[in-house]
């Protein structure tokens, strides 16, 4: 694979295409705008959790648990010793778009949503402690109750870079994890094209929700289908993943 110069497109028009593409799906009507295209493998997602800290399970994106479905997927860290101690990085350059402070059993969390020049999204739910940037940023924010996650957008600008450190612990006590969905704001997804399928979910993540873990390095992506799974109604199966 060559190396992929992404297209300099100002995030601001690629946020302005998704809104738009976002209220048309929740209307019920066929987007009319697609964000500007450069192609998706244009770097390897990287440098999200520190090596030192290996993951002992997966949740692949696209499964229902619990009763609800999830386009983001997630990693647990519940291995002999392990805390909540798990540094979390950014995996690749973006726009900080919008953020959430609220709590889970009492807990703060934070959720962060990113966007790059090209139209991909990720967002990051469960970090606890931040780094200094991100607390000033999190600071800003409102507080939630207990499960209320709705952002707040951020004004335009805000730039971070693949590695950048993001938090410092994650997850809830009794549950280290936390949750990662990516999201390709180009194009929805082929899942999204069975009509019965798209019709069950109607959100404005769901049908744009990539399988990240086809986008590690394959030793990353390799190491990680190793891992057990959580317990889902879905058992293995994914809507997104091969």
């Amino acid at each position: 694979m060559g190396t992929v110069v992404p297209v300099p497109i100002p995030i601001e028009s690629n946020r302005y295409v998704f809104l738009r593409t976002a209220r048309a799906i929740k209307a019920g009507r066929k987007p009319r705008l697609r964000p500007y295209s450069c192609a998706l493998r244009m770097v390897w997602f990287g440098f999200l959790v520190a090596l030192t800290h290996p993951a002992t399970s997966v949740l692949f994106p696209g499964q229902t648990h619990g009763g609800d479905y999830k386009p983001h997927g997630g990693l647990r860290f519940d291995g002999p010793g392990q805390g909540p101690d798990i540094e979390i990085f950014v995996p690749m350059d973006a726009t900080v778009r919008s953020a959430a402070r609220y709590l889970q059993f009492g807990v703060v969390q934070h959720v962060f949503e990113f966007v790059n020049e090209c139209g991909v999204m990720y967002r990051l739910d469960h970090l606890l402690d931040l780094s200094p940037r991100f607390q000033q940023l999190a600071d800003t924010l409102p507080q939630g109750g207990e499960g209320q996650r709705q952002g707040t957008s951020f004004p335009p600008g805000i730039r971070v870079r693949a590695g950048e450190l993001i938090a410092t612990t994650i997850g809830v006590p009794g549950n280290v994890f936390f949750d990662w969905g990516v999201y390709d704001l180009r194009s929805m997804n082929a899942a999204s094209n069975d009509a019965v399928w798209l019709a069950a979910h109607p959100g404005d993540q769901a049908p744009y929700a990539i399988c990240w873990l086809e986008f590690l390095s394959p030793a990353a992506t390799a190491a990680l289908n190793l891992l057990p799974l959580p317990v889902s109604e879905d058992g293995s199966m994914s809507d997104y993943c091969n």
